[in-house]
This record gives structure tokens, sequence and C-alpha cells, in this order.
């Protein structure tokens, strides 16, 4: 029980904030329990633990294909665009969330702001081209 807990915090924290982000510590408060209890379910936060590393790329699929449908959608309403468009743009997308969530750690309104502008500029870039192709 105390292993399922901590991997399924450690998946919410590695999700939420990346996996360099995410602490021992956090892990194991997230999970309510103590430092010393991860370190006796396991030696590290690495991915050695095969089934930690398979459910986190099973997540991360998931959330591809979600993200992938979504843009799929968007995309499918303009002309030309190749089937394999939306995985990539997906991905892209995903990158840069996660990685501008990594960053926002600062928590003053003019960072806040800052950081959802970064995210509509990589957007509006990615998208433009795609509008300027309708005409």
């Amino acid at each position: 029980m105390t292993h399922r807990r901590l991997i399924e915090a450690a998946e919410r924290l590695f999700v939420r904030k990346g996996f360099d982000e995410a602490s021992v510590e956090e892990i194991s408060e997230t999970a309510g329990y103590s430092r010393g209890a991860f370190y006796s379910n396991f030696d590290n936060k690495g991915m050695r633990d095969r089934s930690v590393r398979n459910h986190l790329a099973e997540l991360r699929r998931r959330e591809l294909e979600t993200y992938a449908a979504s843009v799929g959608r968007y995309l499918g309403a303009t002309a030309g665009v190749p089937a394999d468009r939306p995985e990539i743009v997906a991905l892209v997308l995903l990158a840069v969330a996660h990685g501008l969530g990594s960053l926002a750690i600062d928590t003053e309104p003019e960072c806040k702001y800052m950081y959802s502008e970064a995210a509509k500029l990589v957007f509006d870039r990615m998208t433009a081209s795609e509008i300027s192709h309708l005409g």
C-alpha cells in the first residue's frame, strides 16, 4: 500500500512539475509519508523501477493522445494538414506547457502573466502558419 501511494504521488508530481523538479521530500509528503518511508521502498526517485517508468510513460502517451485529438479537430478544419501533424503539434505544445510549468515557480502576478503570455505567443505562432494557408 505504501509503495503504491508513493508511486501515485510521484506520478502526480512528475506530471505537474516534471521529473527533475519533484523532490523525494515532496513525493513523500504528497503520499502522506516520511522520507524514510520513501527510501524503505525505493533507492531513489530514478526511473530504474520498471513499473514506475512504464506507468509514467503510459500517462504521457494518454496525455499526448488527448492533446493530439484536440489539435487534430482544430487542424482538421484547415485544408491540407498531413495526418501526422496533430501529434507533432501536440508534442510541441506539451513540451512548451511542461517547460513553462516547471519554470513558472515564481508566484508574483507579473511573472504569472509573463509565462501565460509566453505560452500564448508560442501557440499563436504555431497556428498562424496554418491560418495563413487558408488565405
